[in-house]
């Protein structure tokens, strides 16, 4: 996202899914928007795309790809 780790972003309310295992967006058939820990762009439902290191933008560890 490129924004600094300190700033405050709103997003949708819904309820969103997180593991720190690899491969979990896979296993469970590609994440949700702001859903992760995805590997690649291919873990991910639809057109959206794996951002690496960004899991603070939504309250997740700094290490987790949203």
């Amino acid at each position: 996202m490129g924004l600094p780790d300190d700033y405050d972003l709103c997003v949708e309310s819904t309820s969103r899914q997180s593991s720190s295992t690899s491969g979990y967006c896979n296993s469970i058939g590609g994440c949700q928007i702001y859903e992760g820990d995805c590997d690649t762009h291919a873990d991910c439902k639809g057109d959206l795309v794996c951002r690496p290191n960004v899991g603070y933008a939504i309250g997740e560890s700094d290490t987790t790809d949203v």
